[in-house]
Parts: C-alpha cells; structure tokens; sequence
C-alpha cells in the first residue's frame, strides 16, 4: 500500500510541477504578444507618419511572425472573401508582414486598414485568453485533486509524445489530441478511480480492498 501512495503522491507533484510551467509558459507568451505588438504599433507608425521605419524593428517583426502566429493558433487565423477570391485558413501576422512593405512603397497600406485592425484584434484576444487561463490555472494550483489529473494526463500522452517525436504525429495535432474533450474526460475518470481506490486501500487496507474489488468483479 506505501508503494501505492507514493504513486499518487508522485503523480500529484508531477501535476503540480506542469501546472507550475504552464502557468510560466502563458506569462511568457503574454509578455512575448505584449512586446510584438508594440514593435509592430511602432513600426506602422513610422510607416504612416514618416514612411521610414527601423531595419532593426522590421526584422525582428519578421523572424518572429512564425512565432507570435504559433502563440496566437486558432485566434490568428481567420477565412475572409473579397474581390480577389476566397481565402480559408489565412494566417494574418505572417501574410500581412511579408507584404506591408511593399503596400507602404506604393502608397497603399491605408487602405489595408481592416487588416491592421484584425492583427491587432488577435493580439488583443489572445491576451485576454492567456490572462483568464493564467488567473484560473492559478486558482488551481494547490488542488490536490486537480494536480493528480494533470500527473495522470501527462502519464497518457507520452504515448503521443513518443509519436510526435518520432515525426508520426504534427504539433498541431498533438495539441488538439491532448486539448480533446474526450482526453480530458479519460484523465479526469482515471484520476476519480485512483484517488477512490486510494481512499478505500488505506480504509479497509490493502488486502481487504483487493478482496472487495474481487468480489465487486465476482473473481475467484
């Protein structure tokens, strides 16, 4: 029975040690869309009121247009029509940064104001989102229960972690696997059947809970 409270113990630090870098990791990622959107308010700036701007700004805008895009997933991407086409999954940082100089050479970065507006709409939400989780993942922390899911959660997806290691599973899909509904169900239930079977061992003790689970399951 030691060796089984260890276990829960160590899933409920390892819960809470993830917990921890998560919180870290969205704090990083706020900083990180905060810092990007005043280097890119900064640069359109320069553009419209001096049509001059910093090489410096400008190629740290663009090396990092893959980052803030990865940062801001799904809030990033939009699918808009005009007269030009149809355009599904359109990555706005990106695209728009490997064309705003060229729309600011002939003149025409003024009228691509909606596209500014829905750069800086991404920034804004995806800070909102980060902020709220940050705020709850926080309230959370010190839940024993909740740390013991996240361990056991982690414990499941070194399965598709090993996949995506190997090149069988893409980043995007392993994030939406591990964000799914249903895995998270899996952790929550195993993580209730631990924590109950836990309760129940020290209760009755080791051997009397086995026996009760036998009869439970009619084994002989």
């Amino acid at each position: 029975m030691l060796y089984y409270i260890l276990t829960i113990i160590f899933l409920i630090v390892l819960g809470l040690i993830i917990n921890i870098l998560n919180i870290r990791k969205c704090s990083d990622d706020y900083n990180f869309i905060v810092e990007y959107n005043e280097r890119f308010s900064k640069l359109l700036d320069s553009l419209f009121k001096k049509n001059k701007y910093s090489n410096k700004d400008y190629e740290w805008l663009v090396s990092n247009s893959d980052k803030i895009q990865y940062i801001l997933g799904d809030t990033g991407i939009i699918s808009y029509k005009d007269i030009h086409g149809f355009y599904p999954n359109y990555q706005i940082i990106i695209n728009f940064m490997n064309e705003v100089l060229s729309l600011a050479s002939t003149g025409f970065l003024d009228t691509e104001l909606e596209k500014i507006n829905w750069c800086h709409n991404a920034f804004l939400r995806k800070m909102g989102i980060l902020d709220e989780y940050r705020k709850n993942e926080i309230k959370k922390l010190l839940n024993p229960f909740y740390d013991l899911t996240c361990g056991i959660k982690v414990i499941l997806g070194i399965p598709l972690d090993i996949l995506h290691s190997i090149g069988l599973i893409s980043s995007n899909n392993l994030t939406k696997i591990k964000r799914n509904i249903i895995f998270k169900i899996l952790g929550g239930i195993i993580s209730l059947l631990t924590f109950l079977s836990t309760i129940m061992s020290i209760i009755l003790g080791w051997n009397e809970f086995v026996e009760l689970i036998k009869n439970i399951l009619n084994i002989a």
